[in-house]
C-alpha cells in the first residue's frame, strides 16, 4: 500500500505541471491585453498577490497615474489552478479606497500590494523626471554663462 501512495503523489505532481502552466498563460494573456488597451503614458499596469493557506488572489489594476483612478481591475481568486481571471468593476474607480472596495480578505491583500507597487512606480518616475528637469535646467545655465 505504501508505494501506492507515492505512485499517486508522483502522478499528482506530474498532472500539476500543464494546469501549472496553462494559469500562467492565462495571466501572461490578461496582462498582455490589459497593457495593449491601455498603451497610453498616463496609465501604469500593477499587479499584487495575496496569498492564503487554501485560497489565494491575483489582482491586475490599470491605474491613471495623474488622477490615480483604476481604469480597469481584473482578478484570480480561487483555491485551484482553474480559478478564472474576472474583470471587476467594484474595484474601479478611486484607488485611494481601493483596499476597502475589495471585498475578500485575500484580494484586499492583493490591491494593498499593487498599490505599494504603484506609488514605486510613480515615486521612481517622479524622481526620474525631477533628474531630467534638474539636469536640463543646469545645462542651461551652463551654457548661458559660457
Amino acid at each position: 500500500m505504501e508505494w501506492k501512495f507515492a505512485l499517486y503523489l508522483f502522478a499528482a505532481m506530474i498532472l500539476a505541471v500543464p494546469f501549472t502552466w496553462s494559469q500562467t498563460r492565462r495571466y501572461t494573456r490578461a496582462l498582455r491585453e490589459m497593457a495593449d488597451i491601455h498603451n497610453d503614458r498616463s496609465n501604469i499596469l500593477v499587479s499584487g498577490r495575496g496569498r492564503g493557506k487554501i485560497r489565494g488572489a491575483v489582482v491586475m489594476l490599470v491605474i491613471n497615474a495623474q488622477s490615480r483612478t483604476i481604469v480597469e481591475a481584473r482578478v484570480m481568486a480561487g483555491a485551484s489552478v482553474f480559478a478564472p481571471i474576472r474583470r471587476n468593476l467594484a474595484l474601479e474607480g478611486p484607488a485611494d479606497d481601493a483596499v476597502d472596495r475589495a471585498g475578500d480578505k485575500m484580494l484586499r491583500k492583493a490591491v494593498a500590494q499593487a498599490l505599494e507597487q504603484f506609488d514605486k512606480v510613480c515615486g521612481v518616475r517622479a524622481t526620474a523626471t525631477h533628474r531630467t528637469v534638474t539636469r536640463s535646467m543646469r545645462q542651461t545655465s551652463l551654457s548661458t554663462t559660457a
